[in-house]
């Protein structure tokens, strides 16, 4: 599915999705990028889709009813509430359901709050792609769009704008937190005398 998201003739954003990190030169974000870039083609992105249609006569029945579970899946938040050495118990920040799905769940602890996807494989939920652990402003951006449905433009603004912010900290040590302020004026306002 990657060599096939990379093919610009294949309904892929791949490239343009991996043009909007030329400015990571940090090797961490790019470590953290280029797995998550390849992710949201084959998804958001369309790669998948545009493979099935393309292709839907050379897949196999049963590759292709799975392959078209994943297609459906959608990323969320969920908050870990318990863990074994292969599984996550997670619960949906959204719709507060709860799922145990496989996955190796070394380098999760209990209480972080991550955004991944999750579908049915053979009869057992299984985390998809990429995992992000997330942080209390990536929650207060990423939660609402969940709703609707994360788009290639909602996650690259995320992961390049949003998330470095996540990290800030006030020179007292707390964490930045998104705010809306509103002015009002007694008079009306004019920028220039």
């Amino acid at each position: 599915m990657t060599r096939f998201a990379s093919f610009p003739g294949n309904g892929s954003v791949l490239n343009e999705i991996i043009g909007s990190a030329v400015y990571l030169e940090e090797s961490t974000g790019l470590e953290l990028f280029l797995p998550f870039s390849i992710d949201l083609a084959i998804h958001e992105g369309g790669s998948l889709k545009s493979y099935l249609t393309n292709r839907r006569t050379l897949i196999p029945p049963h590759q292709l009813a799975t392959l078209e579970k994943i297609a459906l899946a959608r990323r969320s938040i969920y908050e870990i509430v318990a863990s074994t050495s292969r599984s996550l118990t997670l619960r949906d920040i959204g719709t507060n359901e709860t799922v145990s799905a496989l996955i190796d769940s070394g380098g999760y602890e209990i209480g972080q709050t991550v955004l991944c996807r999750i579908t049915d494989f053979e009869g057992d939920p299984i985390v998809l792609g990429s995992v992000s652990t997330l942080k209390k402003l990536d929650i207060e951006y990423l939660l609402p769009l969940t709703a609707k449905g994360l788009t290639v433009d909602d996650l690259l603004l995320w992961f390049h704008a949003i998330r470095p912010l996540a990290g800030i900290k006030s020179h007292g040590g707390d964490p930045l937190i998104a705010c809306k302020a509103s002015l009002f004026f007694s008079r009306p306002f004019r920028p220039f005398p």
